[in-house]
């Protein structure tokens, strides 16, 4: 009886201890997030499976893509139809299909991701987390990637642009969220009260509005990043005024 006692309070201790470890696994803010990808050879908003591997090579884990629709309505890793895609894919027509864009070739050498490959990226590189940009329909799109992709809730960390987003996107699974304000006009105030009434991992913002907000919601308790900073000097400035870190082409995370 006594021996069956104590093996009853080990068994509740080891699932004690698992429960514990389960509630208390947290994600780490970075210092560092390598944006659209990471710079690759002097090249960026490549969002491109080199990117990924380079900036993965020197130690981000971290890393920012863009996703977009295409004809089809398949997810691909873009930033826009207009600027990038002329830079990197030519003057080809902008409203193709996945497998259409998969098969175009991409300047440098670089190899363009569909959201599938992105997956596969990340099954081979377990300790990665990506943060999403999408460019249209983020709802929809984040419903799309938690219906098909496992481990979403966990490494997957979706922006969102409006605060009507916030309960959506939480109600989706996923467990770490950032407001980024590049898309909304609300004021520092209303950014403020939202972030001390929302459990976010993070706001992001432009280095210009972190000059004049970061302070405050770092005052809160709340998680700011700046983008898109390249300069060590620019970074250690935006510390000092409560800036946690920042998106980067070209930073390296062996200096920081």
């Amino acid at each position: 009886m006594f021996k069956r006692i104590w093996m009853l309070v080990i068994i509740l201790t080891i699932g004690l201890f698992i429960l514990y470890e389960a509630i208390t696994e947290q994600v780490t803010p970075p210092k560092l997030i390598a944006h659209a990808g990471g710079g690759f050879e002097g090249n960026t908003y490549t969002n491109s499976q080199e990117s990924l591997d380079f900036n993965y090579e020197i130690d981000h884990r971290f890393f920012e893509v863009d996703i977009s629709l295409t004809s089809d309505n398949k997810l691909i890793l873009l930033h826009d139809w207009q600027g990038v895609y002329q830079k990197y894919f030519g003057n080809v027509s902008s409203g193709i299909t996945a497998k259409e864009f998969k098969s175009l070739k991409m300047a440098s050498g670089m190899h363009q991701m569909t959201i599938e490959d992105l997956y596969d990226w990340l099954e081979n590189n377990a300790d990665a987390f990506i943060i999403t940009d999408v460019k249209s329909e983020n709802l929809e799109m984040l419903k799309f990637i938690s219906d098909t992709y496992d481990e979403y809730d966990k490494r997957i960390i979706p922006q969102i642009y409006q605060t009507s987003e916030f309960e959506p996107v939480k109600a989706m699974g996923y467990e770490n969220i950032i407001f980024t304000l590049y898309r909304t006009g609300i004021s520092d105030e209303e950014v403020l009260e939202f972030g001390r009434n929302n459990d976010l991992f993070a706001v992001t913002m432009p280095a210009e509005r972190a000059r004049s907000l970061a302070q405050d919601l770092s005052d809160n308790g709340i998680i700011v990043y700046a983008h898109t900073i390249n300069s060590v000097q620019t970074f250690d400035e935006l510390q000092e005024i409560g800036v946690h870190g920042v998106y980067t082409d070209f930073m390296d995370p062996s200096i920081i």
